[in-house]
């Protein structure tokens, strides 16, 4: 059992796993040992399900119902986090395609009013390619065999249902060409409306031998189609 906020409530079932608190995100997880546990029903009962991360949560710690707590199923439980950045005081391990964390145009770090989740967040915008992309620090993952991006993402104006943004990654950064897709995420398929998302992904990286970056890319119809970007964890396994 876990009472991560000190409000008396235990927050998973004992023998079932352990409820942990970010007290940088404020995000709840559920590390799920027993798919025998009433908990698991949050992910349908199916190990697929619960492998794509997050699942109807506000991202607050605030209690204990399955409206509150984010619920995600761990097979494993060593997990190390190469990084994590919540842009408030500044661009963390992220940059521009440049290599700058100066300036604002297609990349750039803003508090616009209603797209930020505690204060500051990275805004990517139109479809520029390298330019409407950010870029993480270099990942060693030598180590590990999977490697897990876990955000928060909130659309504006991304009106058209070919309308996207990427995860990517390289490892040969310089070459824009070299940069090889790990997931999408398309309009109408994955978010429909501007509020906040959360989402996680887990990329197999048993077969790359080599350090990478990984990007986050827009792509969609102009400048006023906008994707902001908060609270990024990297870690691996």
């Amino acid at each position: 059992r876990a009472d991560c906020i000190g409000d008396g409530n235990a927050g998973a079932v004992e023998g079932c796993g352990t409820v942990l608190c970010n007290s940088q995100t404020g995000m709840c997880s559920f590390m799920a040992f027993e798919d025998s546990c009433d908990s698991f029903t949050s992910c349908k009962g199916d190990d697929s399900m619960c492998t794509e991360g997050p699942i109807g949560s506000t991202g607050t710690c605030t209690g204990w119902s399955n409206d509150e707590c984010i619920y995600v199923y761990y097979p494993v439980t060593n997990s190390v986090t190469l990084s994590y950045d919540d842009f408030e005081n500044g661009w963390g391990s992220f940059t521009k395609h440049d290599g700058l964390q100066t300036g604002c145009d297609d990349a750039c770090r803003r508090r616009d009013s209603g797209r930020f989740r505690d204060g500051w967040s990275l805004r990517i915008r139109d479809n520029s390619g390298a330019a409407s992309s950010i870029y993480s620090s270099e990942l060693d993952i030598a180590e590990y065999s999977t490697l897990t991006v876990n955000f928060w993402y909130y659309p504006d104006s991304m009106d058209n249902s070919d309308e996207q943004f990427i995860l990517e990654y390289s490892t040969d950064p310089s070459d824009d060409g070299s940069w090889t897709s790990i997931r999408s995420w398309v309009k109408d398929s994955d978010f429909h409306y501007s509020e906040w998302y959360n989402t996680s992904v887990q990329y197999d990286v048993t077969s790359i031998n080599a350090p990478i970056k990984i990007r986050l890319r827009c792509d969609a119809g102009n400048n006023n189609d906008r994707i902001y970007i908060d609270d990024v964890i990297i870690s691996a396994i």
